[in-house]
């Protein structure tokens, strides 16, 4: 439900009271999709009744709009549209500092996103910083050589950096400067929208009856750092059908690589399956697959979907997250990064083998439970607050307490 923000602000702060001030600075919010938002989304749903939630992102038009979204304040920015892949909101500093908290409110930055963090240091508001380190920027190399010295201004000024593996502080030559400050909080996933339930079951016998057995599944974007290509060459010596779910830029360029090979009857394009139904294509599978082959891929959220669904994964040996939420030979098999005969060996393995299939499966959602739900997430993110708001973070105290294996 949306309501305006102006209309309902003095209603909100009735039921808020004079709570600690959380300021979330984001790229795009709820029902914008991506990894980012959704973590956004659930950081905030979960603490809207703790702190007093304010949201600043950009908006998908030229225009700012203040509104509540599920009791959240939002106030999304007129954008003038994307520059290499960010958002440019020509106010964002103006409108921070209209949002200027107290000394021990919160302002945590969810990065990659330059657009935010230039604003925070040009307004320079008041309150403790956390910085959400999401990926490296990768591709912009050049824009990187520019800001890296702002980047790292930031860093410095931060009171904690979360990092969503121990692998991604250890490989980014960012966060290796600030290691002593870094804590771990990994991404998380809301398991009961991935239930087995009588609807998705009769789901399944659908796809199953579509498709045929012997399923592979990728989800994700069609874009630069998925590997996809390294994946349709693999299908041509897979024994099995394979349904790529997503869009993106590289949609035409898949689509052609597709025709060109005559896989056809092997790989298809599904792009518009809506989050409910894609529960089942999760459960319908027989394995996962992750084929990226660039840091972009930090962590890999749809392992953990697939995961929870009791699905084997093949995933890649990046120096991220990846390998950690996809462990080798627990919950699935992790190949060198770019190396086709060991990815289709891999999926062919697994689809010979319906015992390891299953092992792997159990396994894995075992793995999602023990370490990955949002209840478990949200938890830990909940001791940066409270550590950061009393003092500083004390990493000790923090693992001893928030372990995740």
């Amino acid at each position: 439900m949306k309501i305006f923000y102006e209309s309902a602000k003095n209603s909100l702060e009735t039921i808020m009271g004079k709570s600690t001030k959380l300021i979330q600075l984001g790229k795009y919010f709820h029902p914008v999709s991506g990894g980012m938002e959704t973590h956004l989304y659930d950081l905030c749903t979960h603490f809207k009744d703790k702190f007093d939630i304010e949201v600043l992102v950009a908006n998908t038009e030229n225009k700012t709009v203040f509104e509540v979204v599920d009791g959240i304040k939002i106030t999304r920015l007129a954008s003038l549209g994307e520059l290499f892949s960010n958002p440019i909101c020509p106010t964002f500093p103006y409108h921070l500092s209209r949002l200027n908290g107290e000394p021990n409110s919160i302002i945590q930055i969810h990065l990659p996103n330059p657009m935010a963090h230039i604003s925070y240091l040009m307004a320079n508001p008041v309150g403790r910083l956390i910085v959400m380190w999401h990926s490296d920027i990768i591709r912009q190399k050049r824009l990187s050589k520019l800001y890296d010295r702002y980047l790292l201004r930031l860093l410095d000024r931060a009171d904690c950096i979360v990092a969503t593996s121990q692998n991604y502080i250890e490989s980014s030559p960012y966060l290796k400067k600030f290691a002593d400050k870094c804590i771990v909080v990994p991404l998380g996933i809301r398991t009961q929208k991935f239930e087995k339930t009588p609807e998705v079951r009769a789901k399944v016998n659908q796809i199953k009856q579509k498709y045929g057995e012997r399923l592979i599944l990728f989800v994700g974007r069609f874009t630069y750092y998925k590997g996809l290509e390294n994946l349709l060459e693999a299908a041509k010596k897979i024994d099995g059908t394979i349904l790529l779910i997503g869009d993106g830029p590289l949609r035409e360029r898949i689509a052609n690589i597709i025709r060109e090979n005559n896989l056809e009857n092997k790989v298809f394009l599904e792009h518009h399956v809506c989050n409910r139904e894609l529960v089942s294509f999760y459960h319908a599978c027989d394995v996962f697959v992750l084929p990226s082959n660039q840091r972009s891929e930090a962590f890999g959220v749809v392992q953990l979907e697939a995961m929870f669904c009791e699905k084997p994964t093949v995933s890649t040996d990046l120096r991220t997250g990846v390998p950690w939420v996809n462990q080798h030979g627990e919950t699935g098999l992790v190949v060198p990064v770019n190396n086709v005969q060991k990815l289709t060996n891999a999926i062919n393995y697994l689809l010979e083998n319906k015992e390891e299939r299953r092992y792997l499966g159990k396994n894995a959602k075992c793995r999602v439970l023990e370490n990955f739900t949002i209840e478990i997430v949200t938890k830990k993110m909940a001791g940066v607050y409270e550590q950061v708001l009393n003092g500083g973070i004390k990493k000790e105290t923090f693992k001893q307490s928030n372990f995740v294996g």
